[in-house]
């Protein structure tokens, strides 16, 4: 008879038998880890998934600024962050929509809270600057004051007002020849049109 090069029997030898229970020992702890490890990727596709729709979610909520799809969000600083920016952009639109920066005031997050009342500061001071240029522009027209017209600094303003103080200055005295003095075409023409 041939002899077998792989032996038939591992139990006559007690290291062969203690080898080859060492082998099957750790062939059953890799399958194991293996399939640890599949469980394991399997939960970084769920994270992976969720953080990805957290993200959508995110987005959504601030393209609507609707705090709603926030509610949806699983990662619980990030769905408390999401809320706090979507009610920021709200108090903001408000804030500036209304001229008050006291809904600035109920933002959570510092950065906004300041940049909200920097905008309302910002939109105030130019409403504020055009008021001023419209009282000088009407103290020019009630004084008929050619000079004070010129003092105005947006040239359309100043314009608008030269024709308006220069037309009121040739009705009240009838003179058709008063309309020569303004700067344009467009605007002697209409002067000369009045009478």
């Amino acid at each position: 008879m041939e002899e077998s090069p792989i032996p038939i029997s591992i139990t006559k030898n007690p290291m062969k038998k203690l080898l080859s229970v060492m082998i099957l020992s750790l062939i059953a702890l890799s399958g194991c880890s293996f399939f640890e490890e599949e469980e394991v990727s399997r939960e970084q596709e769920m994270i992976s998934a969720d953080s990805v729709l957290d993200g959508q979610n995110y987005k959504w909520a601030i393209d609507t600024k609707d705090v709603k799809f926030c509610d949806s969000i699983k990662e619980a600083e990030l769905k408390v962050e999401c809320i706090n920016v979507v009610d920021s952009i709200i108090l903001t639109e408000k804030a500036i929509s209304k001229l008050q920066d006291d809904f600035c005031d109920y933002i959570e997050i510092d950065g906004y809270k300041e940049s909200c009342k920097n905008i309302v500061a910002s939109k105030l001071d130019v409403i504020n600057e055009n008021k001023e240029i419209d009282e000088q522009i009407q103290e020019a027209i009630d004084e008929r004051s050619e000079e004070l017209c010129m003092e105005v600094e947006d040239e359309n303003q100043k314009e608008a007002c030269l024709y308006t103080v220069i037309t009121n200055k040739a009705l009240e005295s009838k003179d058709k020849l008063k309309c020569e003095d303004l700067s344009s075409d467009e605007m002697r023409n209409f002067c000369d049109s009045l009478f």
